[in-house]
């Protein structure tokens, strides 16, 4: 088959099914028809996302939250960028068509105005924690013929369609998924599961520590992990990688944690205490002015440098 970087799909999603448990009978058996690839080397991915679609709703159909909806028409989008450039994403179920799917969809792709700012350049090794789908890591790896790319990602719904879009997108050899939530070092066997949060699955999350699955520092890091931030910012480990990249783009999601009494001067706290700096994605403030009056309830995005 000369669909390029086919056989590292297949080995890809066989590796991420056997971490969670499910591994497949046939190596073969999350491939496509010979039509579909046919198809797929053509430059439509339609028919592979219908075969693609059938074949998650099959083999997921045990661990799925009955919220849980598939597309009714499986296809892959190609969103074009307003400077030039574009990227493919697979609308393969319900979330993908609220997120990806939509008109605003550009809105939400802040990869776009980093990009614009140069925040990427001189930048080979990313690392995603939150990978979602691996829109951002597949454009991440798009960047660079040589860029290399580590997304991390609990849930094997998302981790299998996001690969997905690594291979219509080109870049499945650039990156690797890890189909694990990152947990800190400092967090005890698995009792920081109930911190983290995962959509559509009805199984335990499976998390990994940064030592347990890579080494060495990255260029560029992204954090989007739904307030599991707060633990992470106490990691050694996790410390040392935001002091020796290049840039990085930092969520903090103030919301989800207020529940545990966690306020806006706990975050500050914590921050100072791993001494990164940062400015607000979107005004440009001192990241520790913007806290001092933001919506304590809020979702806030930040751009750190070491």
């Amino acid at each position: 088959m000369s669909l390029p970087g086919y056989a590292d799909y297949l080995a890809k999603i066989g590796s991420a099914f056997e971490a969670h448990g499910l591994p497949l009978a046939d190596p073969d058996e999350c491939g496509f028809s010979s039509a579909a690839l046919k198809a797929a080397e053509a430059g439509d991915w339609n028919p592979a996302a219908r075969e693609f679609t059938s074949w998650l709703e099959s083999r997921l159909s045990g661990i799925l939250a009955a919220n849980h909806k598939f597309a009714p028409a499986p296809s892959v989008r190609r969103i074009e960028f307003p400077d030039g450039g574009s990227i493919s994403v697979a609308i393969i179920n319900g979330q993908a068509a609220d997120w990806y799917g939509t008109e605003s969809v550009l809105l939400g792709f802040d990869f776009l105005r980093e990009s614009a700012m140069g925040l990427f350049d001189g930048c080979r090794t990313f690392l995603d924690l939150g990978g979602h789908q691996f829109v951002w890591a597949a454009y991440y790896a798009m960047t660079s013929p040589d860029a290399e790319v580590v997304t991390f990602e609990p849930s094997i719904l998302n981790v299998a369609i996001g690969l997905f879009n690594c291979l219509v997108n080109g870049v499945i050899e650039q990156v690797r998924a890890v189909p694990f939530a990152v947990k800190s070092s400092l967090a005890a066997g698995d009792s920081d599961g109930e911190k983290m949060l995962v959509d559509f699955l009805t199984v335990p999350l499976l998390a990994k520590t940064l030592p347990e699955t890579t080494s060495g520092s990255f260029d560029f890091v992204k954090v989007d992990i739904e307030g599991y931030e707060f633990e992470m910012l106490q990691d050694p480990v996790f410390r040392k990688l935001m002091h020796e990249l290049q840039c990085g783009h930092l969520e903090l999601h103030l919301g989800h944690l207020v529940h545990r009494e966690i306020g806006v001067p706990e975050w500050i706290e914590r921050l100072r205490a791993a001494a990164l700096q940062g400015q607000e994605y979107y005004s440009g403030t001192d990241m520790y002015e913007f806290l001092e009056t933001c919506d304590p309830k809020g979702y806030h995005a930040f751009i750190v440098r070491p």
